[in-house]
């Protein structure tokens, strides 16, 4: 979580700080603080000395999964998406997304306990049920869109510039998304216990 945060926030200043004027590195600078946000929180909810101040920091870092439809979003308005498009399936996602918030906050979504053993906290995932399902199947849905689009965007672009930002980002969205799932998809096999190396 911390090298997500720092490296977004880097990334930030340095794409505002290369062109503040154009609208899609002002969209990108967005994208990126908020990531380096939502990270940050979760390095707070990490660093709480007992459970209590876990839960209610960890309730209080739910409404920050808005990330997920936020961020695909912001890559709809870069790769400038046809808003007949967008408003339906962003209606669906946000609509979905603040019915997820509310099991989170009752933690009956992703995590229903946790312990900490030797200084780290062990998050202990909820049994299966619909409403996790569906929020681990929409959260992936929106990482296939949105790489997609970006992909899309690469090959369709013949400005090069453009194709240098789609693949920059393309990269590191990549990247973030691949760190935010390792820890509850490679970990689920060896225990019931996830690590919070990442804000999920």
């Amino acid at each position: 979580s911390a090298f997500i945060c720092i490296v977004s926030l880097i990334f930030a200043v340095y794409i505002l700080y290369s062109n503040p004027k154009n609208l899609i590195h002002r969209l990108v600078f967005l994208l990126m603080l908020m990531i380096a946000c939502w990270d940050f929180l979760f390095i707070i909810v990490l660093t709480a000395e007992n459970k209590d101040n876990f839960i209610f920091y960890f309730k209080i870092a739910s409404f920050v999964i808005l990330i997920g439809p936020l961020i695909l979003h912001i890559i709809m308005l870069i790769v400038k998406l046809n808003r007949k498009i967008m408003i339906p399936v962003l209606s669906i996602f946000y609509v979905e997304y603040i019915i997820f918030i509310y099991n989170n906050l009752n933690l009956n979504l992703i995590y229903k306990d946790f312990i900490k053993i030797n200084g780290y906290w062990h998050f202990i995932r909820c049994d299966i049920s619909f409403i996790s399902v569906l929020y681990l199947f929409t959260a992936l849905l929106i990482i296939f869109i949105s790489l997609l689009l970006l992909i899309n965007w690469y090959r369709k672009t013949t400005i090069t510039k453009e194709k240098k930002q789609a693949l920059v980002l393309l990269s590191f969205m990549g990247l973030f998304f691949f760190l935010l799932f390792t820890d509850y998809f490679i970990y689920r096999f060896f225990s019931n216990k996830d690590f919070g190396l990442t804000a999920n």
